[in-house]
Order: C-alpha cells, then sequence, then structure tokens
C-alpha cells in the first residue's frame, strides 16, 4: 500500500500476507425417520470432522422467518424427537 496526495508519493507499506480459513464442513447426513401430526423423529449420523463446532436445526415459519429448533455441538450420531407447537 501507498499514501499520494497533492505532496506526492509516499513509501510503500511491509508486505503483509494473510491465509483465510477453510470453509466449514458440510453438515451431517439428517434423515426425517417419522413424521407425526405435530412432531417429527430425525436421525444425523456421525460426523468425521474434529473441528466441528456447532449445527443448529431451524424451520421456517409462514411469515418467512426461521425458528431455531435444535442446537448440537457433539461429533456423534443422534436421534431427535421434534415437537411443532403452533
Amino acid at each position: 500500500m501507498q499514501a499520494v496526495n497533492a505532496v506526492g508519493h509516499g513509501a510503500f507499506c511491509q508486505t503483509l500476507k494473510v491465509v483465510t480459513k477453510s470453509l466449514p464442513p458440510l453438515p451431517p447426513c439428517l434423515e426425517c425417520v417419522v413424521v407425526g401430526s405435530s412432531s417429527l423423529k430425525l436421525k444425523w449420523r456421525d460426523s468425521r470432522y474434529i473441528d466441528l463446532t456447532q449445527y443448529m436445526l431451524e424451520m421456517q415459519r409462514s411469515d418467512d422467518r426461521f425458528v431455531m429448533l435444535l442446537m448440537w455441538t457433539t461429533r456423534r450420531g443422534h436421534t431427535a424427537k421434534v415437537f411443532l407447537v403452533s
């Protein structure tokens, strides 16, 4: 980078090298195993990613807003029953 104004050109600054982080891992394979009138039973498989931080399951409402239903941070597979409340 170099400053330039009416007086002239300044010296270049030192070079700065940066590296961005890699993309986040893909979400685990999510499967709906049971559908009820007001609930869903969801199942997801193990994650192979050691640096897994957090996943969230959200539902889109009729007003187009999203509501968080479930959050998990473990690498193990799970099942969860989610009740839909109006």
